[in-house]
């Protein structure tokens, strides 16, 4: 990440699961951070894990946001006066002028938010390292995508992200399939996800 920030790709936000269990607490914390609507549908997530996910994400967005708005434009906005929607893909975007394109993520150790620079489509996805086996690994791999006869939790997770991070750069989300997108011997994309590629300009 450090390599393609310095090359002028994208900024970086995270934040870590205990800081989105103090904002849980903490009303008046949460006050700072969102909105009267962020609130009202912070309040509205059935779960307490959807809740501390959806946390976590706000926060490192924000953070990730701010950072932007203070090396483009010389002033970070307060917290609480950047608010984060969703499209009809589920896609998160920002109503404040100028705001860049972004895309969040979380697991269980925090959020992640990834905000692209110079007009640049990004997607993120951050992901705890578990055994998923192989049997699942299929529902995503593709054939010659993981190392034969091995059920390595890197290379599974690996291979995860980053099918989940193209599809969020195209906001298509779990909308098409993951093997829509071949990672090996290169990057490909095929299907619903090229369309969609091609219907947004062929991004970088």
């Amino acid at each position: 990440m450090t390599a393609l920030e310095d090359c002028g790709a994208f900024l970086i936000g995270s934040s870590l699961a205990h800081e989105a269990r103090a904002l849980a607490a903490q009303a008046q914390q949460r006050a700072r951070l969102l909105n009267p609507a962020e609130e009202a549908h912070y309040l509205r997530l059935r779960s307490d894990k959807r809740r501390l996910d959806w946390l976590a994400g706000r926060l490192a967005a924000k953070r990730a946001l701010r950072r932007y708005f203070r090396e483009t434009a010389g002033a970070a906005p307060e917290p609480a006066s950047i608010e984060i929607a969703s499209d009809a893909q589920g896609a998160p975007l920002c109503a404040t002028p100028g705001a860049p394109f972004f895309s969040i993520s979380h697991c269980g150790a925090g959020g992640l938010c990834a905000v692209g620079l110079s007009g640049r489509r990004v997607g993120a996805d951050w992901e705890l390292i578990v055994p998923r086996g192989r049997e699942l690994a299929r529902l995503f791999a593709l054939p010659g995508e993981l190392p034969p006869g091995q059920d390595d939790p890197f290379f599974q997770t690996r291979l995860w992200a980053v099918k989940e991070a193209v599809l969020k750069l195209l906001c298509l989300g779990l909308a098409a399939p993951p093997q829509d997108i071949q990672t090996r011997p290169r990057l490909e994309l095929r299907g619903r996800a090229r369309r969609r590629w091609q219907e947004l300009g062929s991004p970088e």
